[in-house]
């Protein structure tokens, strides 16, 4: 997977986006990371190794109002 464009802190919102959210080990597959616009990231406390997709989809929305 390629490096993040930008933190989800850093990007601003845009109407009507959709996210799309990878498998935790090996994230989008090459095709549906092709037809995306960029990567996000969420920076994470040291020892934290990743979050589940719930996790990550209510951060994302919680951010995104």
């Amino acid at each position: 997977n390629a490096a993040a464009d930008l933190t989800v802190f850093e990007r601003e919102a845009v109407p009507r986006e959709i996210f799309v959210l990878g498998n935790e080990s090996t994230g989008l597959s090459k095709d549906v990371a092709a037809a995306t616009d960029g990567a996000l990231s969420i920076p994470m406390a040291s020892g934290v190794d990743s979050l589940n997709v719930a996790v990550t989809a209510a951060l994302i929305a919680y951010l995104d109002r």
